[in-house]
């Protein structure tokens, strides 16, 4: 029987067992008896170390020898990839014992260490557990998959993090698999828009799929890797007008009021072509050189410059 509580934070429970059982020996028939006491402790240490815990336990018996064990654990890192437990028991009999165990998790696999002692030997553990996805354009090194798995493709975009799995990150090349989906059920699948690198512009950041039992289905997101401008365009000293339709290498836009438009993934350098009507006197063309400004400030958000647009 045990009873247990917190208080501010601190779990404590403490409970008793009276265990009874037969020697086996025929002169002595009588059944042994042992009664035992224990008391653990769980102490939140957040403010010195976030997200880690120190533990103690206290076990006193009537007939064998009684033991203490401390212990810390918690976890480290940016979405707590890294967790950690420490130990240290000692009693009469056995002497002293302790283990060291660590575990790191990340979108590509995952890895573990594990040192212990006691009065006889140590030892040392280690491993590592993970699948490798190929695929038309490449390789994905991936947690072990179980089951219907989820080819996300960013577009180019790497370092690009999943909004409900912060440890699945986009590879080098805009690729990463969500290891585990739901067959038969609709999976929604996001990135995380604040993990975007600076030039990186995201179209759609949630994707539906209904995978069926043990596919790889893909998630394609439309992204524009390069440089984000916002461009006023004018011909003949006049604003470009309203919904005029303007595209650059891979991206493409609406003219706003007073002719400004906002285009992202863009090269340093390029042409933009513009159209508001079906007329030679209705499109234009205009090149633009970012290397300037880009000089001025090595990592601006939105690049401003304003364009004549001849015909």
């Amino acid at each position: 029987m045990g009873i247990s509580s917190q208080v501010h934070g601190i779990a404590w429970s403490l409970s008793y067992s009276d265990s009874r059982s037969s020697h086996g020996d025929e002169e002595d028939d009588e059944p042994h008896s042992d009664k035992v006491v224990t008391l653990s402790l769980s102490v939140p240490l957040s403010h010195l170390l976030p997200g880690s815990y120190a533990g103690c336990t206290l076990t006193s018996s009537r007939h064998s020898v009684g033991s203490q064990m401390v212990s810390l654990n918690g976890t480290l890192l940016d979405n707590h990839a890294l967790s950690y437990a420490v130990s240290q028991t000692r009693d009469r009999q056995n002497g002293s014992s302790g283990s060291l165990t660590a575990g790191y998790s990340s979108g590509r696999g995952d890895l573990n260490l594990g040192y212990s002692h006691d009065s006889q030997a140590a030892r040392l553990n280690y491993g590592a557990s993970g699948d490798i996805l190929i695929h038309r354009h490449g390789v994905v090194f991936t947690p072990e998959m179980n089951g219907a798995v989820v080819l996300i493709d960013a577009g180019g975009a790497g370092g690009v993090t999943l909004a409900n799995q912060k440890t699945i990150a986009t590879n080098g090349d805009g690729y990463a698999v969500l290891p585990f989906a739901t067959a038969y059920h609709r999976n929604d699948v996001s990135l995380d828009s604040h993990s975007l690198p600076e030039n990186v512009d995201l179209a759609n950041s949630a994707v539906t799929l209904v995978p069926t039992k043990d596919a790889v289905v893909l998630a394609r997101f439309h992204t524009h890797v390069g440089y984000k401008a916002l461009f006023t365009l004018q011909s003949r000293g006049q604003p470009l007008p309203f919904g005029s339709e303007v595209r650059a290498k891979d991206t493409n836009s609406i003219v706003a009021s007073e002719g400004q438009v906002y285009l992202a993934g863009l090269a340093p350098k390029g042409t933009l072509y513009a159209q508001w009507g079906p007329g030679p006197q209705q499109r234009c063309s205009a090149r633009y050189d970012l290397t300037p400004t880009l000089a001025q400030t090595p990592h601006p958000l939105i690049l401003q410059q304003t364009l004549s647009c001849p015909f």
